[in-house]
């Protein structure tokens, strides 16, 4: 039988496909969020290996914001992004795939923040100089669609503004252009 071999990049951007997939089909998103948490573990340790990282990079630039512009507010988990994320990564991945140390521990699912995981780890693909995919180009445009923060990220559909439609109307949208937008 011949070697199969796969590199840790491909490892990860066979996951991030799969989890934008089961996410758009409308699947469970614990398994959703376990499948990117792992994908965006290698990256990260994929991006740690070339120096600073781009999320310390985001941190330790807002943290020097902060030093030089003192009087602007900025909202304190922008301050303690590296501590965030530590914590999102305990709270979420580690939940999902550990219960030695807490097996009678519960989990608020609305704290996973799947869909900002998932940009994040298309993200940290993209920096490492990486082509982002199919599905992760879809998924980045329709994360635009869902959480616009200018008016031309907005998609108006037939049943509206995708950012006010319903959770499952967003995830048909979704797959909507998974199917129909080039790149296939």
């Amino acid at each position: 039988m011949a070697e199969l071999l796969i590199t840790k990049q491909a490892a990860a951007r066979r996951q991030v496909n799969a989890a934008v997939r089961i996410l758009f089909s409308g699947e469970d998103v614990l398994a959703v969020h376990t499948i990117v948490s792992a994908a965006h573990n290698v990256l990260t340790d994929i991006d740690n290996k070339g120096g600073k990282t781009a999320l310390n990079l985001y941190a330790d630039t807002l943290t020097e914001l902060q030093k030089s512009y003192p009087g602007i507010p900025l909202p304190p988990d922008v301050m303690n992004f590296k501590l965030w994320l530590q914590e999102r990564n305990r709270s979420g991945a580690n939940f999902l795939k550990h219960a030695d140390r807490d097996t009678g521990k519960a989990l608020d699912q609305s704290s996973l923040s799947t869909d900002h995981l998932i940009l994040e780890a298309c993200g940290i693909y993209r920096n490492l100089g990486l082509e982002l995919s199919h599905e992760m180009n879809v998924f980045g445009r329709w994360h635009l669609a869902v959480y616009p923060s200018q008016e031309q990220d907005r998609i108006i559909t037939k049943s509206g503004d995708v950012s006010e439609l319903t959770r499952d109307e967003q995830l048909d949208f979704g797959m909507f252009l998974l199917e129909n937008v080039g790149g296939r």
